[in-house]
């Protein structure tokens, strides 16, 4: 099987839209809420309650790929594909989590563009600094945040009910292997979206990368 590349180029001059976008009529209007985790001070996810009239179908957890998205660091005019996506699944009558990996410091607001501004030629891994940032999002790191997230999701959930789904995208597509590698949570279902070049090298060693 084939996949698309993962951060064609072009990608970064639509992560730079100037802040006076931000709001424009067009943007799509946030449906969820952004909340910190419980029993922790700074994990924070984005809620999105099922829609009122449908039956629950459980939930899911969302684990965005390395850019920002509109809902977790507001500054950006990003993620708003990813927006649609998770605001569609609560409509059907899923109780979605979008987890805030990265904090404040998603990649493309912690590592410098490229000076040429050749955007065209915008290697993310390549680019000074970028390697370095990788090795910050290690699963010792990341972890903790997931199984705050999975804690969240499990209380408020109904009895009958406490099934959680994860929808992983580029980078998110290995924080799922991994995790489920690992044994920590008990997914009932996982997809992998968009997921990066390396995706496949990622996933066959997810059990062993730290």
């Amino acid at each position: 099987m084939t996949t698309p590349v993962c951060c064609p180029p072009g990608s970064w001059p639509q992560l730079l839209r100037p802040k006076s976008e931000i709001n424009k009529d067009h943007a799509p209007k946030l449906a969820g809420t952004l909340i910190t985790l419980p029993e922790t001070t700074d994990y924070n996810a984005y809620v999105v309650e099922p829609k009122a009239d449908v039956k629950f179908l459980g939930s899911i957890m969302v684990f965005p790929d390395i850019y920002s998205v509109r809902a977790l660091t507001p500054n950006c005019r990003s993620g708003d594909r990813i927006g649609s996506i998770y605001d569609a699944l609560a409509e059907k009558g899923y109780r979605v989590a979008l987890l805030s990996l990265f904090g404040d410091k998603p990649y493309d607001l912690a590592v410098k563009g490229p000076d040429d501004g050749d955007f065209e030629r915008f290697d993310s891994f390549a680019q000074a600094g970028g390697v370095d940032w990788f090795k910050q999002q290690s699963y010792s790191v990341l972890s903790p945040k997931v199984k705050a997230c999975a804690k969240f999701l499990q209380n408020v959930g109904p009895d009958d009910n406490k099934a959680i789904g994860v929808v992983g995208f580029c980078f998110g597509t290995w924080l799922l292997s991994k995790t489920s590698a690992m044994d920590d949570i008990d997914f009932s279902c996982a997809v992998g979206c968009h997921p990066a070049t390396i995706w496949r090298a990622l996933c066959l060693v997810a059990t062993k990368s730290p």
